[in-house]
């Protein structure tokens, strides 16, 4: 209230009161600058703002149901879509149902985000109720495309005053697009600025003949996993880059790669390799995390913010989780670059 008394509102009506030591006093009519304890009784009613109530719209459902059905190989569950590789082709149908009781005549348009191609991009279907018909497409990504990350088909039929919106997401590899910018994570290979983290077994970090470190780790039964990291340290900020790049080359052990970063606040952020088992051991598999695609880890603490900043990064994994005992594998050419848009 400040140094003025202030009235008290009139819809507070006090049953007992208690200064800042916690003795009873008259119930007051004013409160100013000293601290004042008051005690409401159950038929208190503290006045609210109305919602803003807006005018209902009446929509009818659109009778036509677009199912997108795309190849089992490749589905990534925890993305919600399928890889697609620069220069793939992959062919796509989507069925069409009318749950109506009349037939419809309709164009399905389709289109797709940068760096995809979809094909055609408009298709007439009649169909009649309660029929299905399969639309069949392409979805294809150029040998240097200039979107990558998840990118999404989306898929519409309108049906007089209603369409039906079918969407299928697409993981594009980080590594098809050229960095506009690359500078090295300073001490990233060196072993020594490494530290240890691991399940039930022995995990060591080493050179790695060539460049980097070396991992190899030798693990009990249960579930397995190896996430060696590296803190970061003031001069090991990411500052105005956008993502960290590095290769994994697989010694031992089918695994399944991922990197993670902690926030201050103790928060994990992740992202998983495009790269899955059967790996190819000695192979070079390039990695490009990209900070917004990162999402909250299942196994992480609760975070206020609801999002991933890299300025507040105090750390970051390169590891994997494993079904076998021994697992090795060598981390290299770990830089930030900026990707732009």
């Amino acid at each position: 209230a400040g140094e003025e008394p202030a009235a008290l509102p009139d819809w507070i009506v006090p049953e007992a009161a208690y200064n800042h030591f916690g003795r009873s006093i008259d119930v007051p009519t004013t409160v100013g600058a000293d601290p004042v304890y008051i005690v409401c009784g159950p038929n208190l009613r503290v006045p609210l703002p109305g919602p803003n109530l807006s005018r209902p719209r009446r929509v009818e459902p659109s009778p036509l149901v677009l199912q997108p059905m795309p190849p089992l190989e490749g589905l990534s569950l925890d993305r919600s879509a399928t890889r697609l590789n620069p220069g793939e082709t992959q062919d796509l149908t989507v069925w069409m149902y009318n749950f109506g009781q009349l037939p419809i005549s309709t164009t399905v348009r389709a289109s797709a985000d940068r760096g995809l191609v979809v094909h055609p991009r408009t298709q007439h279907v009649d169909i009649a109720p309660g029929e299905r018909v399969a639309l069949e497409y392409t979805v294809s990504m150029a040998e240097s495309p200039t979107g990558a990350g998840r990118q999404v088909v989306r898929f519409e039929a309108p049906t007089g005053g209603s369409r039906s919106v079918a969407a299928l997401g697409y993981l594009v590899p980080l590594t098809a697009l050229e960095p506009t910018a690359r500078r090295p994570v300073p001490g990233a290979d060196d072993y020594r600025e490494w530290r240890v983290m691991n399940s039930a077994g022995e995990m060591t970090i080493s050179a790695a003949e060539g460049g980097g470190v070396e991992i190899a780790a030798r693990l009990e039964p249960g579930d397995r996993w190896v996430y060696p990291f590296l803190p970061t340290t003031p001069e090991r900020r990411p500052g105005n880059f956008d993502a960290i790049a590095f290769t994994i080359i697989p010694l031992e052990g089918q695994s399944i790669f991922r990197f993670i970063a902690d926030k201050d606040n103790g928060a994990n952020y992740l992202v998983t390799a495009d790269f899955a088992p059967p790996l190819e051991m000695g192979r070079a598999y390039p990695m490009v995390a990209r900070f917004d695609d990162l999402y909250w880890g299942a196994f992480s603490p609760a975070d206020p913010d609801g999002r991933f900043d890299p300025a507040r990064m105090v750390l970051f994994k390169v590891g994997l989780n494993t079904d076998d005992t021994v697992v090795r594998y060598i981390i290299r050419d770990v830089a930030y670059v900026h990707l732009g848009r």
